[in-house]
């Protein structure tokens, strides 16, 4: 086990304590003032304009509803982190991916070609 997975691994309960903290505060903060924390986010970003897009996430950013779900995504996302192994010079990693084409299962590097370099944009649509 390298290094840094093991700093991942001894970091990993205050990342969890943090997401656990993070989310009931957002759950509290939606239920004692809902719409300001929408409201924070519109003005931090400047999505004033786009407002009639967004109301149907309005009800929803801290909704009690949510907070399980949004529990195991941070969970899930922190195991991820810990779990990283990534070193200068090591292999790239080659995660499954699903093409939207086709719908069919492949690696990352499967999609590399010979004289053409493979950019991945982790970018988002919204």
């Amino acid at each position: 086990m390298s290094l840094s997975v093991l700093r991942n691994y001894a970091l990993l309960p205050l990342r969890m304590a943090g997401s656990i903290f993070g989310n009931c505060a957002m759950t509290i903060f939606h239920l004692i003032a809902p719409g300001k924390f929408f409201q924070a986010f519109l003005e931090d970003t400047g999505l004033q304009q786009d407002k009639k897009y967004l109301d149907c996430v309005q009800n929803s950013v801290g909704d009690i509803a949510f907070f399980w779900q949004r529990l195991k995504a941070m969970w899930f996302s922190n195991m991820q982190e810990a779990n990283l192994t990534v070193e200068v010079g090591s292999p790239a990693p080659n995660p499954v991916l699903v093409r939207l084409s086709d719908g069919v299962e492949c690696r990352l590097l499967d999609m590399a070609k010979a004289g053409r370099p493979l950019v991945i944009n982790f970018g988002s649509c919204t």
